[in-house]
């Protein structure tokens, strides 16, 4: 688990704020490092600065999570990466037209689970399906970059991640 993995889990473990110190005890990390991941957090409005003074040690900061869900988001991007979408994403984008089967074979990736990527992309409109005769043909109509949208079930919405 790398360090900006650590810090998210340690920091949505409970909800009471975070010292600096606290987060290099917890992660085992240098401090330097989790400055650097909380800080990138910070830029991202997911954490937020409480208290920032100067004690034996250096720069103690307190942090508090202020938005858990895009922390929880973080840190499940930072989890899945190349997963059996991802592949199936990169291989829409240079096929651009297939067949389930076609798009099947390429990627090694069940049958089913290309009609249900298929089925979600279309419905957040970056494939459309043309049926020629009696099978399906997906065309790839929005394409945001190398980095597969994320698909959420529950809010039935895409984020597009970096692509932009």
């Amino acid at each position: 688990m790398s360090i900006h993995q650590c810090v998210i889990r340690t920091l949505l473990k409970g909800t009471v704020p975070r010292r600096l110190g606290r987060l290099v005890e917890a992660c085992g990390g240098n401090r330097k490092a989790i400055r650097v991941a909380m800080n990138r957090l910070v830029a991202l409005g997911l954490v937020e600065v409480l208290e920032s003074r100067r004690d034996r040690e250096g720069k103690e900061v307190l942090y508090r999570v202020s938005d858990r869900k895009g922390l929880r988001a973080e840190l499940g991007m930072k989890l899945r990466e190349n997963t059996e979408w991802d592949r199936l994403w990169k291989a829409v984008r240079v096929m651009r037209t297939f067949t389930p089967e076609e798009l099947a074979d390429v990627t090694g990736a069940s049958i089913e689970n290309v009609r249900s990527f298929a089925y979600k992309y279309r419905k957040a409109g970056y494939l459309r399906n043309t049926r020629s005769g009696g099978s399906s043909l997906w065309r790839l109509v929005k394409d945001t970059g190398p980095r597969r949208p994320e698909y959420r079930d529950q809010k039935e919405e895409t984020i597009e991640k970096g692509n932009l």
